[in-house]
């Protein structure tokens, strides 16, 4: 994996960024950051595949794995962005699926349709057999918003709007970062797309992907595309997968929307 200063200089100065930008938002409420996760095995995959969720439902204030953020118990801001340069990096850390399993007998596979489609579709695109054991170690796992509720459910429309202009950093930085070669949004495409202005027409979209052409952009709003190959436009990335006519999981069933995923991959 590339890290150069440049790299590095932007990775600190983005997370400084959600620093104050989370900062600014808080009244005594808990917001847990999620940074992004490769897993141990990640750079030995041919096909490496990024999955995007939308954001956390809820982790707790006190996980190692995440980022607890509180405005009366925050943490120094330089401590904050060392500890999220190190987390980008750092192996090791889909740890909470065996600590979920072992202290809490909570098996995070089984219980959710996010990774129980995520582990379907990861076994084509990746290539493993669908029973082998710690998978998720083969892949990369980001989210849309790094910034949510400890205490569960999506972020509030006034919180997508305070972190949105630095999340759309951080996603282009993590794709930087990781270099996927396939990318899937498991997000529902009317938050990986956003209004330009309060108007919500439907040719005034913005990309949270950086290099997206217009003409794509609307295509996708239009309901013309579920998938996207962006290896084009931003110098060799992959492959993107989007889409409201995907869905999310949790709104399928299951078997169809894997299937759906993966024609989409072949279709680009």
């Amino acid at each position: 994996m590339e890290n150069n200063r440049e790299l590095n200089e932007m990775i600190f100065q983005n997370y400084g960024e959600l620093y104050d930008a989370m900062l600014n938002y808080l009244r005594e409420n808990c917001l847990i950051t999620h940074f992004p996760i490769q897993g141990d095995r990640y750079d030995e995959q041919s096909n490496k595949l990024l999955l995007v969720g939308r954001s956390l439902n809820g982790w707790g204030c006190k996980d190692e794995y995440s980022g607890a953020f509180q405005y009366e118990k925050a943490p120094a801001r330089d401590d904050y962005v060392e500890k999220a340069y190190r987390a980008l990096f750092a192996k090791h850390r889909y740890g909470f699926i065996e600590e979920n399993r072992v202290k809490h007998h909570y098996d995070t596979i089984a219980r959710s349709a996010f990774w129980r489609t995520a582990k379907l579709i990861s076994s084509e695109i990746v290539g493993f057999p669908p029973d082998e054991a710690n998978w998720y170690e083969r892949i990369a796992w980001a989210n849309l918003f790094p910034a949510a509720p400890s205490e569960g459910g999506n972020p509030s429309d006034h919180l997508i709007s305070a972190q949105r202009p630095i999340a759309k950093k951080l996603l282009n930085q993590t794709i930087d970062v990781y270099k996927p070669t396939h990318i899937l949004f498991v997000t529902g495409w009317d938050h990986w797309l956003y209004y330009r202005t309060d108007h919500k027409k439907g040719d005034h979209f913005q990309c949270m992907l950086d290099g997206i052409p217009e003409a794509e952009i609307k295509s996708i709003a239009d309901g013309k595309k579920a998938a996207v190959n962006i290896d084009k436009y931003l110098g060799g990335s992959g492959e993107l997968n989007m889409g409201e006519w995907l869905g999310i999981p949790e709104r399928k069933a299951e078997t169809e929307y894997v299937k759906s995923v993966l024609r989409a991959f072949q279709d680009i």
